[in-house]
C-alpha cells in the first residue's frame, strides 16, 4: 500500500502508530550527528527518494576555522 505522505504531521501519525519502543524518531531532525540514523531508520518504514524539506529544522553550519590559501 503506497502512502503518500505530504507533511511531517502525516509522517509523525504514521510513526506514532507503529512506534511502541522508546527510541522513537524524533522529528524534525534538529541536530546534524542524527541524520543519518534517523533517514535510516525512516527509510526501514517509508520509501523516500529523497528527503523532504520537512524532516529537517537544522542550525546553520558553523564558520569554517581554517584557512585553505595562505
Amino acid at each position: 500500500m503506497w502512502i503518500d505522505i505530504k507533511n511531517k504531521e502525516e509522517m509523525q501519525k504514521i510513526l506514532d502508530e507503529i512506534e511502541t519502543n522508546c527510541n522513537k524518531i524524533q522529528l524534525p531532525i534538529m541536530k546534524q550527528e542524527d541524520i543519518r540514523n534517523t533517514l535510516e531508520d525512516l527509510k526501514l518504514i517509508f520509501v523516500l527518494e529523497k528527503a523532504p524539506d520537512y524532516l529537517f529544522k537544522l542550525k546553520p553550519l558553523p564558520e569554517a576555522t581554517w584557512n585553505i590559501i595562505p
